[in-house]
């Protein structure tokens, strides 16, 4: 009796908890970047053209993501709206890591975060995305600069 009377207790509380994380994700999007380019270096000495905030930053400046892309990247540097847009860089530390990011607004809040996956490469991962300004106040908790 006293097994069936916890047992009735444990799945009460799941079904409870499930209702309250089903209601908080009912009020969180994924979001999609509107473009997302990746690559990976050996040269260490290339970490250290990614702006400020290793585990993540934004660019809301077109002449700092152009000197981002410059140097990490040879090609033409792609234009960015960054009045109607922002870009989010993402790095792996460990060799042969890749970031592999995912996106969710919440309350203005948009939080960006990122695996890192082993893709065999010979150096360290990196990730540039672009997202939509409306509706976005804040990455990661941070405030986002007009």
């Amino acid at each position: 009796m006293y097994r069936i009377a916890t047992l009735v207790c444990v799945l009460a509380a799941a079904s409870y908890v499930a209702l309250l994380t089903g209601s908080a994700r009912a009020e969180e999007k994924l979001i999609l970047p509107n473009h997302l380019w990746e690559g990976d270096f050996a040269d260490e000495k290339l970490k250290q053209e990614a702006p400020k905030g290793v585990y993540g930053q934004v660019i809301t400046d077109a002449k700092e993501f152009a000197k981002l892309w410059k140097a990490w990247r040879k090609d033409q540097v792609p234009k960015v709206d960054f009045k109607k847009e922002f870009a989010f860089v993402a790095i792996c530390l460990t060799k042969r890591e890749s970031p592999v990011p995912r996106a969710a607004l919440r309350n203005g809040d948009l939080g960006v975060s990122w695996d890192a996956a082993r893709r065999g490469r010979r150096g360290w991962g990196y990730a540039i995305l672009t997202f939509d300004r409306k509706g976005v106040k804040k990455v990661n908790g941070k405030e986002l600069e007009p």
